[in-house]
């Protein structure tokens, strides 16, 4: 038996979760029968907003929940309303939050020990959620966002850390111990922050400096509390993972794409705001028998190149700035 399989056969007991939104379509119609030929879970449910459904692949193991009627109160223009409150009439990122907390909240309503949660965008090869032991597993980034443990140390003051400085929880997919979230949800309600409910106290933490951008993370604060209060429980595991793959291969790739991407990565992101391509020169690459890493080894390269020329730059202009300033 396939290794692999061996590990996740727990998963015909667990549903794969996914909020899908329309600018996320196009990846829904070929992900979602790629992680259930990949999984095998109970069934795949899919979180998002009425009408959707309807664009949905026509599968027996989809089922569909209308996204405002997944936790009593929580809707896209309640978060929106409570960000307006706090930013003064500055509601852009309502949309990014709400999905973290449907995320969160189906939790609620779970009847299983566990669900995984999948970004719809992102998709895996080869990755297990049980190790040989039959414990569940976390996989780790190098992620770092101090933002998302200065909301965390808010909600449960002077108690959690972050759990390895080295290492972030944020992979875009995740398996949620439906207990533990719910014990998670009911701390952060009980809290003395502002807010009527979890994730009003959720928003009110988050510094205003941030909040219009991104300050907190559903994976990055799951996967704290649990090695905080529950260490035991968890084992952790990285996957060779790329973000922004759509730089490579098409937002809806052949399976000859993907067979190539998942030689060299276990798990990869669709990110569609990535403009820059080189999908004509991997087309190449692949008829030549090289690697995805010839292309995404030389990008990231030139990408850090940029970014520390623009920094170096920066500080330049700064101190010229500074020395015309002290002579005016």
């Amino acid at each position: 038996m396939d290794m692999n399989k061996e590990m996740n056969k727990e998963m015909d007991k667990i549903d794969i979760v996914i909020p899908v939104y329309w600018d996320s379509i196009a990846c829904a119609e070929w992900n979602i029968p790629r992680l259930y030929e990949e999984f095998e879970p109970q069934k795949i449910v899919v979180i998002g907003p009425a009408g959707i459904e309807k664009e949905l692949p026509k599968r027996e193991y989809i089922e569909f929940v209308e996204e405002d009627s997944l936790v009593p109160g929580l809707c896209k223009d309640a978060v929106s309303s409570c960000l307006d409150t706090i930013l003064s009439g500055s509601s852009r990122r309502a949309g990014w939050y709400y999905q973290q907390f449907l995320k969160l909240g189906y939790a609620l309503t779970c009847k299983d020990e566990y669900y995984l949660i999948f970004d719809m965008d992102t998709t895996t090869k080869g990755v297990s959620f049980f190790d040989s032991n039959g414990k569940p597993k976390f996989y780790t980034s190098s992620e770092n966002h101090q933002e998302y443990m200065d909301t965390l140390s808010k909600l449960i003051p002077g108690v959690i850390t972050k759990y390895d400085s080295k290492i972030s929880f944020i992979v875009n997919y995740m398996l949620f111990k439906t207990e533990y979230v719910c014990e998670l949800l009911d701390i952060i309600g009980k809290s003395d922050i502002r807010g009527n409910c979890w994730w009003e106290k959720i928003l009110n933490s988050i510094d205003v400096s941030c909040i219009k951008e991104a300050g907190f993370s559903e994976f990055e604060t799951y996967g704290n509390y649990v090695m905080k209060y529950h260490p035991e429980v968890y084992s952790i595991d990285n996957a060779r993972q790329y973000r922004t793959i759509d730089t490579f291969i098409s937002m809806t790739p052949t399976r000859e794409q993907l067979e190539w991407v998942f030689k060299s990565f276990e798990s990869i992101t669709f990110e569609d705001w990535n403009k820059i391509n080189y999908i004509h020169v991997c087309k190449l690459l692949m008829k030549l028998g090289l690697p995805v890493t010839f292309a995404t080894t030389i990008h990231d390269f030139i990408s850090y190149i940029i970014v520390q020329s623009r920094y170096h730059l920066a500080k330049v202009s700064k101190r010229i700035n500074g020395m015309f300033s002290s002579h005016s």
